[in-house]
């Protein structure tokens, strides 16, 4: 049994939702100690996938995972005073940067760009949603800052 059994417990038992990805378990089998995994399937590994999560655990270290997938697109520092750097490796140069404050109310919106100084400082203490949006306008990448 594998220890990432006991931290999906344990996240399920307050209340997450827990998801998996293992690309030498697809779907996970009868064990003794962990069925209600049983049958679960992985999901796939890519940044539309794992950005719609607010957290991700990783438990265990594949030679197939490449965990950079998950640093080039980012926000630092984070928390954040007044200036930040958000990083969007890759990003199409028509897509859209938007920040949004608790109430979802739009406070600043520009290009988006492989690296953007975001300059926060004339916004309030809070938590605040960053979205980048494609030329379609689909939400391509969220995530969140706390300005303190």
């Amino acid at each position: 049994d594998s220890p990432s059994f006991y931290l999906m417990d344990a996240l399920k038992d307050c209340g997450a939702n827990v998801s998996y990805y293992d690309p030498h378990i697809p779907v996970i089998p009868v064990t003794r100690e962990h069925g209600r995994w049983t049958g679960l399937e992985s999901v796939e590994w890519k940044k539309s996938v794992v950005s719609d999560y607010d957290c991700v655990v990783i438990a265990t270290d594949h030679d197939k995972i490449n965990f950079s997938d998950l640093a080039n697109w980012s926000v630092y520092p984070n928390p954040l005073s007044s200036i930040s750097t958000i990083n969007l490796e890759g990003v199409d140069s028509n897509s859209l940067c938007q920040i949004r404050d608790a109430s979802g109310r739009l406070v600043n919106q520009f290009t988006a760009s492989s690296t953007t100084v975001w300059d926060a400082s004339g916004l309030e203490t809070g938590v605040y949603l960053i979205e980048v949006i494609n030329s379609e306008g689909a939400v391509i990448w969220h995530s969140r800052a706390v300005i303190q």
